[in-house]
């Protein structure tokens, strides 16, 4: 009898350290989505409406350093994507969410890759980014705010982006 109940509490306290395991990992898989999509595309979209804005400021001189912010917020949110669903721990609902953040700004991609100072941004161009740039702040990825949001909290700025850039 006191054999079996020692065997019972060896497996009982062997299976509380398995789930445990898992739930350590599982909240690792989280902190490493939410550090991707704070590096790599709101820390991204924060600097790219400050570059736009600079840039506004400076009569556009340096254009080619707004399409370069654009290509880093593009290649973040691949990299979020590739590296969250090679992980396991992207949801359809976040992956949704990401996939539209990247039709806005693919919208802005015009120049292809590799944009470099001999390319700049016609006025039509200009007028767009200055309005991503308002739409930016509106959704508080702005140089000055506070970011770092939640899911849901990402989900609705990118809703209310796309809201906003629908807007004429």
């Amino acid at each position: 009898m006191k054999k079996s109940v020692l065997l019972l509490m060896i497996i009982v306290i062997v299976f509380m350290a398995f789930i445990g395991t898992i739930k350590t990992y599982n909240d690792r898989l989280d902190t490493a989505y939410d550090s991707l999509k704070f590096r790599g595309i709101e820390h991204n979209l924060v600097e790219l409406e400050g570059a736009i804005q600079f840039q506004k400021d400076n009569n556009w001189t340096n254009s080619y350093a707004v399409l370069e912010k654009v290509q880093d917020v593009i290649e973040g949110i691949g990299i979020t994507l590739i590296v969250s669903k090679d992980m396991g721990n992207l949801t359809k609902e976040n992956e949704d969410t990401l996939n539209l953040l990247l039709d806005i700004m693919s919208e802005y991609d015009k120049y292809g890759d590799y944009p470099d100072s001999s390319d700049s941004v016609n006025t039509q161009d200009k007028d767009a980014f200055s309005k991503l740039a308002d739409d930016l702040n509106k959704v508080n990825w702005a140089v000055g705010s506070s970011y770092g949001k939640n899911d849901d909290e990402f989900k609705r700025a990118v809703d209310n982006l796309y809201s906003y850039q629908k807007e004429q």
